[in-house]
């Protein structure tokens, strides 16, 4: 809201903020990615529950040919 209003108020120079702070934000990515890696809980066990294990994708597997719609049905 305030990088629009400066937009509309300041005109070229109101363009040019807005590339500075999409920049800005761009150029703070990588280093606060690295933080958050390093200041992330160590080995399993330590009481930070696991990801959750969605099982298997449900796809067809690649080596086969796709079945009808009648057959899924069947199937399922």
């Amino acid at each position: 809201m305030v990088l629009t209003g400066a937009v509309l108020a300041l005109g070229h120079p109101g363009w040019l903020l807005l590339g500075l702070f999409f920049a800005a934000v761009g150029a703070a990515g990588p280093p606060v990615a690295a933080w958050t890696e390093r200041t992330r809980p160590g080995e399993p066990g330590d009481g930070v529950p696991d990801p959750v294990d969605l099982g298997p994708v449900d796809q067809e597997p690649i080596d086969q040919e796709p079945r009808s719609r009648a057959e899924a049905r069947d199937v399922a």
